[in-house]
């Protein structure tokens, strides 16, 4: 392949950015760049950094100068051949500092954005906990105090709750309309309908990442 593959995936909350990436990892051995990891790691610490993130926890995102060190720092060390999924940048300056590091790169890159309706945000997050043992996500169509795996205690989010989740989903399209605005002046954007099953969605983004590096 003459470029390798190098992909930004953003989306709505809620949007299945998390199952999605984990299929990419495993169909094409990408570096994984996660800020959403990055983050959670740094909730559980007493650090003035983590002190700073507690905001992130109330419907807000993580302060952008923390994220952008994190993506400083791992992009500037992907090796020439090396694939790699971003899997976030969601405020315009870290768009802009993901796009200046890798062109640098000289690196073809590609913009995923899953969207979905709000209606379909709220539906799913009222439907997400956490399992308190394990760190994963449990989707539930009723609730339940127990983890249906481990039968660990299963916790939700303050973000997750009715008034977050409203501030939430509008601060992000505030944001977000930034930042694909940038994306889509440099033509790297592709959006994909997130509300579809995970199979299909799968399909619609190996579909267009096929087409635009020109693999089989």
């Amino acid at each position: 392949m003459k470029h390798p593959i190098t992909l930004v995936l953003l989306g709505d909350i809620a949007a299945g950015k998390g199952t999605q990436s984990k299929i990419l990892l495993r169909s094409f051995r990408l570096k994984y760049v996660e800020t959403g990891a990055y983050t959670r790691k740094l909730w559980t610490g007493t650090s003035k950094v983590s002190r700073q993130l507690e905001r992130s926890k109330w419907g807000k995102l993580a302060p952008s100068d923390i994220i952008q060190k994190y993506l400083k720092s791992s992009l500037e060390k992907l090796k020439k051949n090396e694939g790699v999924l971003v899997d976030g940048g969601k405020m315009p300056a870290e768009a802009r500092l993901i796009h200046k590091i890798l062109r640098a790169k000289e690196r073809k890159i590609l913009v995923i954005y899953l969207s979905i309706p709000h209606a379909e945000i709220y539906r799913r997050l009222t439907r997400r906990y956490y399992c308190e043992r394990s760190g994963k996500i449990i989707t539930l169509a009723r609730p339940q105090k127990k983890c249906p795996h481990c039968g660990g205690p299963l916790i939700k989010r303050a973000d997750d709750e009715p008034t977050a989740v409203r501030n939430r989903v509008r601060y992000y399209d505030e944001v977000y309309s930034k930042t694909v605005k940038f994306w889509q002046s440099k033509r790297l954007l592709r959006k994909i309908n997130g509300g579809l099953s995970v199979a299909a969605v799968t399909k619609a983004i190996l579909t267009t990442i096929k087409e635009y590096y020109k693999v089989k």
